[in-house]
C-alpha cells in the first residue's frame, strides 16, 4: 500500500497566535463527496473522520490507494474552512503555512487597499526607487536624483557659462542678427572675402595726402613720369600730352584727388598709342594672394572718379612682364562724381613676383589703340588695357577727369572706405621714395667727416629701409655745403659722388675750398637755400 501524508501548520494570526486548537477536521473525496479513509500514521492506525487537530491546532493525515483528490474542511467554532482537491496519497510530502481566518482575511484587505495597482499607480508620500546611469533613455523611472544629475549637466538659458566643445546651428551666409556665429560660419565669411582692416589696402597714396617730389605742382606727362608717391603716368606713344597733380577734392574740401588735364589732344589714338595711370604694388605685398597658383586669390577695388568724357574707361590688371593682364571695365554715365567697384579673381597662370620688384600692376586707361584691346572678364597671356569701346580722353585739351578715394584690398569683398593712417602710409611711402628738403635753408642734417681741406664724406640714414638701393639725385651740388666751424663759414659742395644702399647714402663730395684739415667733424645742409633738395628713389617703375 502506497501512502500520502499531508502535514499542515497551524491556523495563525498577523501575530502568530494559534487560534484553531483541536479543530475539527473532515475529509471527503472530491470526485464522490464521500468521507474518506484516513489514517494517524503511515503504517495504519485507522483515524476517525472527522478528527481534532492538536492542542497547537497541528495535523497528520495518511491515505492509501490511488491518489486522489480530497476536500479537507477545517472548522472551529463558527469558523470553517476549506482545502480543494488536496492531493493526499502521493508520494510527496506537503506543507500548507497556515489557514487563513476571517481576521486574517481582513488584515489582508486592509493591507492591499494601502497597496498601488501595477498599472498607472497613483503613488503618495515619498516613494523612491533605483537610480538610472546618467544619459539613460528608456522607460525607467528617472529619480529625482537622476533629474538633478541631468540637469547639473545643462547650462543656465540666461548668459550660460559653456565648457567643452558647445556647438549651436550655423547660420546662412550673410547673416546679421543676434544669431551665434559658429566656427563654420566665420570660416566661411572670411573665405567669402570678409571686410579687411583699412591697412589692407594695397596701394600707396589712395587719399592723395603725399606728393613727395612737385610738393602739389604739375606732372607733364608726355612719356613716362612719376608723380604724386604710388603713381606714375604714362603716354606710350601718342602725340598728346596729360598733366597730373594733387588738389582739393573740388567736391569736399576735407578730402584730396588727383586731377587729370589734356593739356595738348590726340583726338586720332592709332594702334600702338597707350595713355594711363598706373600704381606698381610690391611683390612682398601681394605674395600672400599666390598670383600665378591654382590658389590664387582674389582683390577688390573701390574708387571714386569724375570726368567730363562719358563712356567707357577700362581698368585692368597685369604683371611685371608685360606678358599677362586681365582688363574690367566701368561706365561713366553722366559728369558728376561716382563710385565704381570691381572684384577681379588674380591669375592662376603666367610669372609673378613675390620679393621686391613689381607683384602687380594696377592701371586706368584714358585711351588706348587697338594694340592694347581686348574683351573684358578674362585673363590671357598678353598686356591689354581697355576694351574697344574706350573713351578717348585725350581727345580735346578741355578735358578733365578727377581721381579720388581709391584702394584695392585682398579678398573677394569691396569693403568700405576708413580713416588712412598718416604714419603708415608715410612709412610705407618712404620705402620707395625719400626726399630730403628744406624750409629755411639753414637746418643741418649729418655729420660729415673731412679726409682733407678739400675734400670731406657726409652720411645720411635713411627714415625706412628702402625697397632697394636708391637713385639719388639733388637739386644741385652747390645747394648743399659743409659748415667749416673753426672759421664759422659754409663750404658748398662741388663734385659730388653718392654712394647708396636701402639704409642710407655716403656722399664723396670734392673740390671744394676751406674745410678744415683731414678728421675734422663737419656738419652738413642746405646752402643758406630753402630749394635745397635731395631725393632718393626707389620707386617701382
Amino acid at each position: 500500500m502506497t501512502y500520502g501524508v499531508f502535514n499542515s501548520a497551524a491556523f495563525k494570526t498577523a501575530a502568530g497566535i494559534a487560534v484553531a486548537p483541536l479543530a475539527s477536521v473532515e475529509v471527503r473525496r472530491e470526485v464522490d463527496n464521500a468521507l474518506a479513509t484516513i489514517y494517524a500514521a503511515a503504517a495504519g492506525g485507522a483515524l476517525g473522520n472527522p478528527f481534532a487537530a492538536d492542542a497547537q491546532g497541528r495535523f497528520t493525515l495518511y491515505a492509501a490507494g490511488i491518489p486522489l483528490g480530497y476536500k479537507v474542511t477545517v472548522t472551529s467554532g463558527a469558523e470553517s474552512f476549506a482545502l480543494r482537491n488536496v492531493p493526499i496519497g502521493t508520494a510527496m510530502y506537503l506543507d500548507e503555512a497556515a489557514f487563513a481566518t476571517a481576521a486574517d482575511i481582513a488584515t489582508l484587505t486592509a493591507a492591499l487597499a494601502a497597496t498601488a495597482p501595477l498599472a498607472s499607480p497613483a503613488l503618495t508620500g515619498d516613494p523612491t526607487a533605483p537610480t538610472a546611469s546618467p544619459g539613460d533613455s528608456d522607460t525607467s523611472i528617472a529619480t529625482t536624483a537622476f533629474v538633478a544629475a541631468a540637469l547639473a549637466a545643462k547650462a543656465d538659458l540666461a548668459s550660460p557659462a559653456l565648457t567643452g566643445n558647445p556647438t549651436a546651428p550655423t547660420a546662412s551666409p550673410g547673416d546679421s542678427d543676434t544669431s551665434i556665429a559658429t566656427t563654420a560660419f566665420v570660416a566661411a565669411a572670411v573665405a567669402a572675402g570678409a571686410p579687411q582692416p583699412v591697412q589692407g589696402n594695397l596701394l600707396i597714396n589712395g587719399n592723395w595726402l603725399l606728393d613727395q617730389i612737385n610738393e602739389g605742382a604739375l606732372y607733364t606727362v608726355s612719356g613716362s613720369v612719376q608723380g604724386p608717391d604710388g603713381w606714375t603716368g604714362n603716354n606710350g606713344g601718342g602725340t598728346g600730352v596729360f598733366k597730373v597733380r594733387t588738389i582739393v577734392d573740388p567736391d569736399n574740401a576735407a578730402l584730396r584727388c588727383m586731377e587729370i588735364s589734356c593739356t595738348t589732344a590726340d583726338g586720332t589714338i592709332a594702334a600702338g598709342d597707350l595713355y594711363h595711370l598706373y600704381a606698381a604694388i610690391e611683390g612682398y605685398d601681394i605674395a600672400d594672394l599666390k598670383s600665378g597658383l591654382a590658389s590664387a586669390g582674389s582683390v577688390s577695388l573701390r574708387f571714386k572718379f569724375k570726368t567730363s568724357v562719358t563712356g567707357v574707361y577700362g581698368v585692368s590688371l597685369g604683371n611685371q612682364a608685360g606678358n599677362r593682364s586681365r582688363v574690367e571695365i566701368i561706365t561713366v554715365a553722366n559728369t558728376s562724381e561716382n563710385e565704381y567697384t570691381i572684384t577681379f579673381p588674380l591669375d592662376v597662370a603666367g610669372t609673378w613676383l613675390y620679393t621686391n620688384g613689381v607683384g602687380l600692376y594696377l592701371r586706368i586707361c584714358l585711351a588706348a589703340g587697338s594694340t592694347y584691346q581686348k574683351a573684358a572678364g578674362a585673363w590671357a597671356a598678353d598686356n591689354c588695357y581697355s576694351t574697344s569701346a574706350q573713351a578717348t580722353f585725350m581727345a580735346s585739351t578741355s578735358n578733365i577727369a578727377y581721381l579720388k578715394r581709391i584702394q584695392l584690398t585682398p579678398g573677394a569683398t569691396v569693403v568700405p572706405y576708413g580713416p588712412q593712417d598718416m604714419q603708415k602710409e608715410l612709412a610705407k611711402a618712404l620705402r620707395s621714395f625719400e626726399v630730403l628738403g628744406s624750409s629755411s635753408g639753414t637746418e643741418s642734417y649729418g655729420v660729415g667727416q673731412c679726409a682733407s681741406t678739400t675734400r670731406a664724406l657726409a652720411f645720411y640714414p635713411f627714415k625706412t629701409i628702402k625697397r632697394g638701393t636708391p637713385t639719388v639725385t639733388l637739386s644741385a651740388a652747390n645747394h648743399w655745403a659743409f659748415f667749416n666751424n673753426a672759421i664759422s663759414a659754409f663750404v658748398p659742395w662741388v663734385t659730388v659722388v653718392p654712394q647708396g644702399s636701402a639704409y642710407g647714402c655716403v656722399f664723396d663730395v670734392s673740390g671744394m675750398t676751406g674745410l678744415g684739415g683731414a678728421g675734422q667733424a663737419a656738419l652738413f645742409g642746405p646752402n643758406s637755400t630753402s630749394a635745397a633738395r635731395m631725393y632718393f628713389n626707389a620707386r617701382l617703375s
